[in-house]
């Protein structure tokens, strides 16, 4: 009885699925996805992917036809309603393209029809139609080409345009030209003729044959023959037809199948279904909105992507942070909208905090870190106080106050590594902690660290700490080095290597292994690192001026002797003890 309840519980599992979204194969002629894009039945997802073939990679996909190569399994999705749906497209390409200009225009929905939207093959598409019903110029206006067939001979040279892809030679000779170059080749004798003029609809083979004097030559019918059947063929284009109204599930979809050109992520398609709910809103493009906030991160020496700016987003509004489609419904994007100056600010708030807490790019080993910190700044309205308190160089402490805390909690989550599972699950309760306590002027970090036992930090984990290997050690000294009592050590902008203060060579002979740990590490700067090499300590600071010598976190009354090396190391270890227990409030 439980057998046949567990397998009753899958089939209506299963059958929900197939209700909800339904794939399968279906054929189509060259001439059939043609019409289709020339009445505008056919459309594209509006993401940001531009077309990015040329020239050679066109000819490439011709011969292929011509040769019986299969060109990949495309993908459509079929939507009865585009008045209904929850993206915005784009249009294809006009025809007459022009290599400068890639960017498809959105398609304005005007009235209620069904839609083919092509998930995958935009590329391949966009060439067929390009080369059938239109031409290809390398600048506005001038040397405008079609893409011609030589009906002479196969193609034996190995020098064409297409060698930096070919992994198997060409053998049907396609080529743009101009129609000055085409009527030059006439003249000197060779035969080749317009793809476009072939597949028009009036084209008459036998006459073409005949009124070019190829009656005798066997390799042009055949060729000719070919390419008519190449557009008549029923199965020439093979795609994934899904049918379906569940967004996520298509979007999944895409996500694991798109993996020709640009890499596309979830968010890149979700910023498409904020836009169309951003509608009437003086044209606001999410997309740009998003990727202006990744700049921005950008220019104070930190890297993200749409999916970490999304689910900030998403987190700082209460919501929950899974990048689905449910998650940015019309009322989510509404908020979004209406708070999205502040958003930006927020973010960029939390960047001038981490530049000057001295925290550098290859030290941020998790990004969600920063989420509960512009949570704070978020609700509280406190970028304009950041960008006050850090103004023209200002150096606002930032170890006392919700500044230190917030520090405290990033150095934290760094050092345990506590982002690296369980991670929806683990800012859900740190955002259920942030809405009962957190205040103004009180960065809840007791109550968040109450959260999980993983976030505690006894002396036995200072300990290990101090045991780190140069290989792993960069997290751990960026905190380290980190801005202390208005003493900024680390420069964001500048890029860092680590670096032994005693040299590696001195203990090549050695069962030492001390030498390789955090206590004889150091951040230096890329050139100044190059410049140092294998020279010895003592040769080294000596070199250094007073002031210098203050960043570089050496204690005090110290031997640069290597023979001293047992006392330095160990007056190092208790110095970084010390500074560690108080940036992780220990």
């Amino acid at each position: 009885m439980m057998i046949f309840a567990v397998s009753n519980l899958w089939i209506q599992t299963v059958t929900k699925l197939l209700i909800n979204i339904i794939m399968r194969i279906q054929n189509y002629s060259i001439r059939d996805v043609m019409k289709g894009i020339d009445g505008r039945k056919m459309i594209l997802p509006a993401l940001q992917r531009e077309f990015v073939w040329r020239r050679k990679d066109i000819v490439r996909l011709f011969d292929s036809l011509l040769q019986g190569f299969p060109i990949n399994t495309l993908m459509f999705w079929e939507v009865d309603d585009i008045m209904n749906g929850v993206m915005e497209y784009y249009e294809f390409l006009s025809s007459k393209h022009q290599e400068s200009v890639s960017t498809n225009r959105i398609y304005q929905v005007r009235d209620n029809d069904s839609k083919t939207i092509v998930i995958d093959g935009q590329q391949r598409l966009t060439s067929l139609w390009i080369s059938l019903y239109g031409s290809y110029t390398l600048e506005k206006g001038k040397n405008e080409m079609y893409l011609y067939l030589n009906l002479d001979a196969p193609d034996n040279s190995n020098d064409s345009e297409d060698d930096s892809i070919n992994s198997t030679a060409s053998y049907y000779n396609f080529r743009f030209m101009t129609e000055y170059k085409f009527k030059n080749c006439i003249a000197n004798g060779e035969h080749w003729i317009r793809v476009s003029d072939a597949y028009a609809q009036n084209f008459n083979a036998i006459s073409y044959i005949l009124s070019n004097q190829l009656a005798d030559n066997e390799f042009a019918k055949e060729t000719l023959e070919k390419l008519l059947r190449v557009f008549q063929d029923e199965n020439i284009i093979n795609a994934y037809e899904i049918k379906g109204e569940d967004l996520d599930h298509v979007l999944n979809i895409f996500v694991r199948t798109n993996s020709g050109g640009k890499p596309l992520s979830k968010g890149d398609l979700l910023l498409s279904v904020i836009t169309v709910n951003w509608a009437g809103s003086n044209n606001v493009n999410a997309r740009e909105y998003v990727q202006g906030i990744v700049n921005k991160v950008a220019k104070y020496g930190y890297k993200v992507d749409k999916d970490w700016v999304l689910s900030c987003i998403l987190y700082i509004l209460d919501k929950d942070i899974k990048l689905t489609a449910s998650n940015f419904d019309q009322s989510t994007a509404c908020e979004i909208f209406n708070a999205k100056d502040e958003i930006a600010n927020s973010i960029e708030a939390v960047c001038k905090l981490l530049n000057r807490y001295g925290m550098l790019e290859r030290g941020l080993t998790s990004k969600l870190a920063l989420l509960p910190i512009v949570y704070h700044i978020f609700k509280f309205y406190l970028s304009r106080k950041v960008k006050q308190d850090f103004v023209n160089g200002h150096k606002q402490s930032v170890d006392t106050g919700i500044y230190a805390d917030m520090r405290t909690w990033l150095f934290r989550t760094i050092s345990t590594s506590f982002f690296t599972s369980g991670t929806n699950e683990k800012l859900k309760k740190i955002q259920d902690v942030q809405k009962l306590h957190g205040e103004k002027d009180n960065y809840p970090l007791s109550a968040i660290i109450a959260t999980d036992s993983s976030l505690s930090i006894s002396d036995k984990e200072i300990s290990e700490y101090m045991r780190i290997e140069k290989k792993a050690s960069f997290p751990i000294l960026n905190i380290i080095y980190s801005s202390t009592d208005g003493i900024c050590y680390l420069e964001p902008a500048r890029g860092y290597d680590v670096d032994h203060v005693h040299a590696a060579k001195n203990f090549y002979d050695s069962d030492d292994k001390r030498y390789d740990t955090i206590p004889n590490l150091q951040l230096l700067g890329y050139d100044e690192n190059r410049s140092k090499n294998d020279m010895s300590f003592s040769e080294w600071w000596d070199g250094k001026s007073s002031t210098e010598k203050t960043k570089y976190l050496q204690p005090a009354n110290f031997s640069t002797d290597i023979k001293d090396f047992d006392m330095f190391f160990e007056n190092r270890e208790q110095m970084f003890s010390v500074i560690l227990k108080k940036k992780l409030g220990v």
